[in-house]
């Protein structure tokens, strides 16, 4: 995350910059805005109520001894249901969104299917009054977003067990490196098959995912060849063509 932070800033700031038209090269000491690095979370893992990340943790040499010339620091705020609960009390909007997730959890736990655990959950909310003003108006944008969100994460799930499956069944070194690789692989073919789904064109895919158009093209041109594939099918497509050299 901080390491996300710290691109999100260069950029910010590089635009801060441009805008202003500072000059950076100068002998004057030029005033920027203090950032403020806060990150909601709400999924699955069981996490503390608060947490601070650091960039520096990430760093190669863990020796105390010595400090990095850079950092990034974010707080983590966990806002599942039960879950700072000072904080929820004095912001209703945020713990109106966490009763309605947590309705939706409860109601898979209870064996339901997702579709209809999301409007089980909408509709209990709007008749209590949780969330309704905007349950009402975008019940369907709602809906949706959460059915492909959900459906996103389940992917990344079953690519990364796929990953570590592969690993298990070679046994050794370089099956378990392969296998990792190739779940990472069919993590990024995931995320650009559904972008490709709302209509987004292959060099809008490629600035979001910070990746070559060249790729995303390869990748949609063998998501239309191999119909029926799965994503980590499909990824070891690509890598095994990477490894040989020759273009999808």
């Amino acid at each position: 995350m901080p390491v996300r932070g710290l691109n999100y800033f260069a950029d910010t700031y590089r635009e801060y910059i441009e805008i202003n038209g500072l000059d950076i090269y100068g002998e004057k000491l030029i005033r920027l805005p203090m950032p403020q690095y806060i990150v909601f979370y709400n999924g699955m893992k069981e996490e503390p109520d608060r947490v601070e990340l650091r960039l520096s943790d990430a760093f190669l040499c863990q020796n105390p001894e010595e400090n990095g010339c850079l950092e990034c620091r974010a707080t983590m705020i966990n806002i599942n249901y039960g879950h700072n609960e000072e904080l929820m009390d004095r912001c209703k909007r945020l713990k109106d969104y966490a009763v309605f997730v947590n309705r939706i959890r409860e109601n898979e736990r209870r064996g339901m299917a997702l579709n209809e655990a999301v409007e089980l959950a909408v509709n209990s909310c709007i008749n209590e009054g949780i969330l309704a003003d905007i349950l009402k108006k975008n019940r369907a944008e709602v809906c949706n977003l959460i059915l492909y969100e959900y459906d996103e994460q389940k992917q990344l799930a079953i690519a990364r067990e796929g990953a570590k499956k592969a690993g298990r069944e070679e046994g050794r070194a370089q099956g378990i490196a392969q296998g990792i690789a190739q779940g990472r692989e069919a993590e990024k073919v995931m995320v650009i098959r559904n972008m490709a789904a709302k209509a987004l064109d292959p060099r809008s895919i490629a600035d979001m995912l910070d990746t070559e158009e060249s790729y995303v093209k390869n990748v949609l041109n063998l998501l239309a060849e191999k119909i029926g594939k799965t994503d980590l099918e499909i990824a070891g497509i690509l890598l095994n063509r990477n490894k040989t050299g020759k273009n999808p």
